[in-house]
Parts: structure tokens; sequence; C-alpha cells
């Protein structure tokens, strides 16, 4: 029966207590992602594998860097800056320019995906936000208790 020693925890515990290795693991073994790991190393490289994956994406999409993403988060806030949602690292979208391809901000998917419906145009959006304000139908028809047929659909 052939035991699997995790390259992680072997190396932890074959340093000296003042923490300097006794011995030296080759290192493109180590790094490899089938190299034998515990579930905590595992899980530990999978999810710095996935950051290294979204800030290059980040660089090569859109040309920000991490240190440009951290300097933005710190200056706005990690929620979205159209309506304020708090999302996780994965739910903000990096929102650009179409037609220059300039990095504009940091969205949730919603809005983020709102703004592509409506193709970047600043005028669609002033026509929506006056539809909301002042809805057509609200014109036309008598005043009425819309609450009877609330939620319906």
């Amino acid at each position: 029966m052939v035991t699997h020693v995790c390259v992680d925890c072997r190396a932890d515990q074959l340093a000296d207590p003042d923490g300097k290795p006794r011995a030296v693991r080759p290192t493109n073994i180590a790094q490899h992602p089938r190299a034998p790991r515990c579930a905590t190393h595992a899980r530990a490289l999978r999810t710095s594998q996935r950051a290294r994956q979204r800030d290059g994406a980040a660089i090569r999409r859109y040309g920000v860097t991490p240190e440009d993403r951290d300097a933005y988060v710190a200056t706005y806030g990690s929620g979205c800056v159209v309506c304020g949602h708090v999302t996780g690292r994965k739910g903000r979208h990096h929102d650009h320019d179409h037609h220059s391809g300039a990095f504009r901000g940091m969205l949730c998917s919603h809005c983020n995906r709102y703004i592509g419906l409506i193709a970047d145009s600043p005028g669609v959006a002033d026509c929506l936000a006056a539809y909301l304000r002042d809805p057509p139908a609200q014109r036309v028809l008598k005043a009425r208790d819309w609450s009877a047929s609330k939620g319906l659909r």
C-alpha cells in the first residue's frame, strides 16, 4: 500500500524549530498541482491559483493590475458604484467602454449587464430614468388603487 504524504506538510515537518528547512524539496514537484497534498493545502493552492488567474485576466483584458484594483477599492469601496450592492471578490465585474476599451469601474453583475443591454448609451439611460419617474400609463389612466393587483403577473 502506498501512502501519500502532503508535500507542504512534509516540508513543515522537516523544518527546524527555528524555521529553517532541513531538506529542500524540489520546487517543480512541490508546485505541481497534482503533487500529493492534504485537503487544507490543496484548498489553499486552488484559491491562490484562482486569484492569479483572475488577476492575469484583468491585466490582459483591461490593463488593470492588482495594485490598481486595490487603489480603486480603497477609494470607492468594495460595493457597486451604481447601486451600492456589496459583493464578494468574484461578484465584482470590471466595467469598460466597449469603444475605447478604457476601464470605468467595478460594478455588480446586474448593473454591468444593464449597461451592456443599453449599449453604453447615456441617452437611453436618461429615457429609462424619466420613464420610471413618470410612467405614461399613470397619465392616461384614472387614479386607481393598484394594491389589489400588486405582485400578480
